[in-house]
């Protein structure tokens, strides 16, 4: 395989809608870059030049549009502006026949040309997902801010919980200390009291608080440049 073609993903319109899901960028992408928040960016790495990203940056009075980045990264990385999301294939090389894609959008690597059989090619992606698992200094330093930021959320939703606050506010009481939107955390908060607490995978939120408070299990992580943590704690209710 010549090289890889990593798809940050795109936007997916609720159906009969003219809104899109929340955007969850393609982990394999944000593992090179730490763009996490702009769909339709490409990343082309052929393990012998630069690697090429081309950065969706869009006309657009409807929308936010995130700056063409400068940072601590992009002097390892050609950054180009894509200005339309459909012009990516005026842009990759013309032989693309040994050039694998990885990424959400099959449709979208077919209508590029590239090979069925190069589309998410099971050893590429085994290969990547085994690898995840050594991480770097930088990576390491990533996953450290993300711990921090989780436990400053968790501190001030143990507060939340002691002075009798729902589910509900729990979990603003969270996302504020730890500076997430409910859509940016790496997964749903689980923020449950008393018997919810048996419930795996409980996200309900409660907006009233249960009459006795007797105890709080609260799962919930945060993100630094694309990495995670994931914290669960559990505490009883101190009885007055």
């Amino acid at each position: 395989m010549d090289a890889l073609l990593i798809h940050s993903g795109e936007l997916v319109n609720v159906f009969l809608d003219d809104h899109p899901y929340p955007f969850k960028v393609n982990p394999q992408f944000k593992a090179w870059v730490p763009v996490t928040q702009v769909p339709n960016c490409w990343l082309l790495v052929d393990g012998v030049n630069k690697p090429k990203l081309w950065f969706y940056l869009p006309v657009d009075y409807w929308h936010n549009v995130e700056p063409l980045p400068t940072s601590f990264w992009t002097e390892e990385i050609d950054v180009i502006a894509l200005p339309k999301a459909d012009g990516i294939g005026s842009q990759l090389p013309a032989a693309r026949g040994n050039i694998g894609y990885i990424g959400p959008v099959p449709e979208r690597a077919l209508g590029l040309g590239i090979a069925a059989d190069k589309i998410n090619p099971k050893g590429v992606i085994d290969y990547l997902h085994y690898y995840r698992a050594y991480k770097t200094d930088y990576e390491l330093a990533c996953m450290r801010e993300a711990q921090k930021s989780a436990v400053n959320g968790h501190r001030a939703a143990y507060e939340a919980f002691q002075s009798g606050m729902s589910e509900f506010d729990i979990n603003q009481a969270y996302l504020t200390a730890t500076g997430h939107r409910d859509t940016d955390v790496p997964y749903s908060n689980i923020v449950a009291l008393n018997e919810h607490a048996s419930v795996l995978h409980y996200t309900k939120l409660d907006h009233r608080a249960p009459a006795e408070m007797r105890s709080f299990l609260l799962d919930a992580g945060a993100e630094y440049n694309g990495y995670a943590a994931d914290l669960t704690r559990t505490w009883a209710a101190h009885r007055r």
